[in-house]
């Protein structure tokens, strides 16, 4: 297992928890290069194994959320296999500039924590490594992924 935290005290949060997770993870996806990413090879990836039986149930144009979805690598690979997918993450930066080189995909500033969207919206959502990065816990984080699933959603 990797580690993907780092200690936090109250004067390391210097504010509200949101503001201090939109500019750790803004600083982080300002280092690396967007192109680099989304050309990365997702289909060889560990996490991709994981979830290809799922893909292949969904039909053509079921609406994926990706939750916290960094530099849009998944966002883009999803939409490109024919999904409505929506990419969704706390760093309005990271959502700026994915807008500005991809404006054909759907990028949204916002907080999985209390998404913007509709009660049983989206047929599946993708969440990786972002749901234990608020010190509140899992808990808003899975009560707002079950609220915007469809029954029987993934």
């Amino acid at each position: 297992m990797k580690k993907d935290y780092i200690s936090v005290s109250t004067e390391t949060m210097n504010g509200e928890e949101n503001t201090f997770v939109e500019n750790f993870w803004t600083k982080i996806w300002n280092q690396r290069d967007i192109s680099q990413y989304v050309k990365a090879d997702i289909e060889n990836r560990e996490e991709y194994r994981i979830i290809e039986p799922y893909i292949h149930r969904l039909a053509k144009g079921s609406r994926i959320l990706d939750g916290g979805c960094g530099l849009g690598g998944w966002t883009i690979f999803l939409a490109n296999l024919g999904f409505e997918t929506i990419g969704i993450d706390i760093s309005e930066n990271t959502i700026q500039r994915l807008t500005e080189r991809f404006p054909e995909m759907r990028f949204s500033t916002g907080d999985i924590r209390h998404l913007p969207f509709d009660d049983s919206y989206f047929d599946a959502y993708l969440s990786w490594g972002t749901f234990e990065h608020f010190e509140s816990g899992l808990d808003l984080c899975f009560r707002e992924a079950s609220r915007v699933l469809k029954k029987g959603g993934y």
